[in-house]
């Protein structure tokens, strides 16, 4: 079944783009690719609306993040989501600080990637999400320590340094693993 929903696509985009100059293939592609992410999108629209609840991630995140903190120097324990710490008081890591809205951004860029097989596609996701988990504490650690230990300003930190750090990690993810892909099957 699936085959012949594919297979009628294919055969669609054939008629459709029969006449079409190398430029207007070229904006046909960006059009798909763009109206396949923005669909996509509708995950991350999904998962706030049925207010996913991740407490056992946000636990997983608060005790590795407590632990290198530690082992940099700072006196700290968790408790839940909470990170305790010496002479500065309480972080709660909370579901937006999990990473996982830049999970669905490269799962997004990454089914929206034509010509690319799906077993590529697949393994770029997992392969991406592993760097991203990371990425993730990496931010989340740096952003504490440097707050606490260095005294510079949180929002500098949280929301101008690392939020455009991992959204160029999540097109750096997926620029690579494109590259990879394609080089990858004009060999084979």
């Amino acid at each position: 079944m699936w085959r012949k929903i594919t297979d009628y696509f294919k055969n669609l985009e054939k008629n459709i783009t029969k006449d079409f100059t190398p430029f207007q293939i070229n904006l046909w592609n960006l059009f798909l690719f763009l109206t396949t992410f923005a669909v996509l999108a509708l995950v991350l629209h999904f998962l706030v609306w049925v207010n996913w609840n991740p407490i056992s991630v946000q636990i997983f995140h608060a005790s590795v993040v407590s632990k290198i903190l530690n082992l940099l120097g700072l006196n700290t324990f968790h408790s839940g989501t909470f990170i305790h710490v010496s002479g500065f008081g309480l972080v709660e890591i909370v579901k937006d600080c999990l990473g996982w809205k830049s999970m669905v951004a490269l799962l997004g860029l990454i089914i929206a990637t034509r010509k690319i097989s799906w077993k590529n596609k697949v393994l770029g996701f997992l392969w991406g999400v592993v760097i991203i988990f990371i990425g993730n504490i990496v931010r989340l650690t740096t952003t504490i320590y440097s707050v606490v230990k260095l005294n510079i300003n949180f929002e500098l930190v949280h929301s101008l340094i690392w939020q455009w750090g991992l959204t160029l990690l999540i097109i750096l993810i997926w620029f690579f693993w494109m590259r990879m892909s394609l080089s990858k099957s004009k060999k084979g």
